[in-house]
């Protein structure tokens, strides 16, 4: 036999691997480039079991595993996986997307399990998160009354802006949560926008904010016409 085979093997059941929970093509194609062993789709109307969680973590090839579930709802799902499997499971308490990616960009498979934790869960928090998306209902949150259907801009959980349209409604949101220090502004446009809407849209808030850079990535999630990350 090879030693080095040995070795290898020694390696890869050392290493740790990420497991993370998505919702649409685009955002997958972004989480498999960073570097996530396996994706569980899911999102805001369908999450995922805690079956298919564990089912997931088992699946990746490594002992030591990185959840990210990118969505309040699906934390406890998550930390209940976490405690079934035999294997050693962190779950990084990323509630949104963008949060989620902030978090893989910190991660380093030469560091161990705690120090990967410690680092992805801190950059989690530092990413200001939006959504665009629209009201399933009537209500009145923070002073804000919806109705069903309206256009609604979301930062971190808390209902912001209300409106009539997509743009106008990402504008006011942006334009709430931008600070001066921010550098740079990501768009995830869902599968309901089009690739040129976004395109103007990008180039609109390029002008009004000359001193953001801002990105355009396809996310093509369902619900949400936008998602976006500030850092």
């Amino acid at each position: 036999g090879y030693p080095l085979k040995n070795e290898f093997d020694s390696n890869l059941k050392a290493s740790i691997g990420v497991v993370t929970v998505s919702s649409g093509e685009g955002l997958s194609a972004v989480f498999n480039s960073l570097g996530t062993d396996k994706i569980i789709s899911g999102g805001q109307s369908m999450n995922p079991s805690v079956k298919e969680i564990v089912d997931a973590i088992m699946d990746a090839p490594a002992e030591k595993i990185i959840v990210l579930p990118n969505n309040s709802n699906i934390r406890l799902s998550a930390q209940q996986a976490a405690e079934i499997v035999d294997k050693e499971v962190k779950v990084v308490d990323t509630r949104s997307i963008p949060q989620g990616i902030a978090a893989l960009l910190a991660f380093d498979r030469k560091k161990t399990l705690a120090e990967n934790y410690k680092q992805m869960s801190e950059r989690a928090l530092q990413v200001k998160t939006g959504e665009i998306t629209y009201a399933t209902r009537d209500a009145t949150v923070n002073n804000i009354t919806v109705s069903k259907g309206d256009i609604i801009g979301i930062s971190d959980g808390n209902l912001l802006v209300r409106g009539d349209t997509i743009n106008g409604t990402l504008t006011e949101l942006v334009n709430s949560i931008l600070a001066e220090e921010d550098e740079i502004l990501t768009l995830f446009y869902g599968q309901d926008v089009t690739g040129k809407e976004a395109r103007e849209i990008a180039e609109h808030l390029g002008e009004k904010y000359p001193y953001i850079e801002v990105e355009l990535q396809y996310g093509g999630q369902s619900l949400y016409y936008y998602l976006l990350s500030i850092e």
